[in-house]
């Protein structure tokens, strides 16, 4: 982050719930991604 800060304007957001429409959840050192929002 602070490599990046160096040349760009950039700030933490803290950790993603959502991103490029997969829900995103952490547990047990595990990383789960999931888009059962767009399954009809």
């Amino acid at each position: 982050m602070v490599t990046l800060n160096r040349k760009y304007q950039v700030r933490d957001l803290g950790e993603p719930q959502q991103f490029l429409g997969m829900s995103i959840r952490r547990e047990n050192g595990a990383i789960h991604l999931s888009q059962s929002n767009n399954v009809d």
